[in-house]
C-alpha cells in the first residue's frame, strides 16, 4: 500500500516537473550576439576550465566547439598557438578563449585571437617571459582537452611533429 503512494507521488512529481520543462520560455539557444558577450566577459580558471566554460558560455555552444592545435611559435614575450576549428565555430567572427600555463605555473588567457578560413590563431602575451629565451614547453587548455606543448630549439611546435 505504501509502495502505491510512493509511486503515486512520484508520478505526480515527474509530470510536474516535465511540465515546467516543456512549458518554460527560456530559449534553449543564444543569439551569436549575446554568445559573443560571454566569451568577452568570460573569465575561466585554470584549475576548473571545462567547468567554467560550460558555466560562463553555456554548456551547448562548449560542446559546438571541434579543433584541433595543429602549430606554435614562441617569440619574444608573445606565443602564438594555431587551431584547426571546424564545426559551428568555424564561422563565428569570436573565438572561444583559450588558457596557456608556462614551465613556471603562470597562466594566461588569450589577449586577442586571428581567424584566417578555418585556422584560429589565438596570441598570448607572457608578462613573466625573459627576453630571448624560448619556454621548453607550455601547456593549453581548449575545450574538451589539455595538451602539453614542447617547442624546439627554433621556438616552433607542430602536429606533425616537424
Amino acid at each position: 500500500m505504501k509502495r502505491c503512494y510512493i509511486g503515486a507521488a512520484l508520478l505526480a512529481f515527474s509530470g510536474a516537473m516535465l511540465w515546467g520543462f516543456l512549458s518554460s520560455d527560456s530559449p534553449t539557444e543564444v543569439s551569436l550576439e549575446e554568445l559573443a558577450g560571454r566569451v568577452q566577459r568570460s573569465t575561466p580558471r585554470w584549475a576548473n576550465y571545462q567547468e567554467d566554460l560550460k558555466g560562463q558560455l553555456g554548456s551547448t555552444p562548449v560542446a559546438r566547439w571541434k579543433g584541433r592545435p595543429i602549430r606554435a611559435r614562441a617569440g619574444g614575450a608573445e606565443l602564438s598557438v594555431v587551431f584547426e576549428v571546424t564545426g559551428a565555430w568555424a564561422s563565428y567572427d569570436f573565438a572561444l578563449p583559450v588558457l596557456l600555463k608556462d614551465h613556471l605555473g603562470a597562466v594566461y588567457r588569450n589577449s586577442s585571437a586571428r581567424r584566417t578560413g578555418s585556422e584560429v590563431e589565438y596570441l598570448f602575451r607572457m608578462r613573466d617571459h625573459v627576453e630571448g629565451t624560448t619556454p621548453p614547453w607550455v601547456e593549453i587548455a581548449y575545450p574538451h582537452n589539455f595538451q602539453r606543448l614542447a617547442f624546439s630549439d627554433d621556438g616552433t611546435w607542430s602536429a606533425a611533429g616537424i
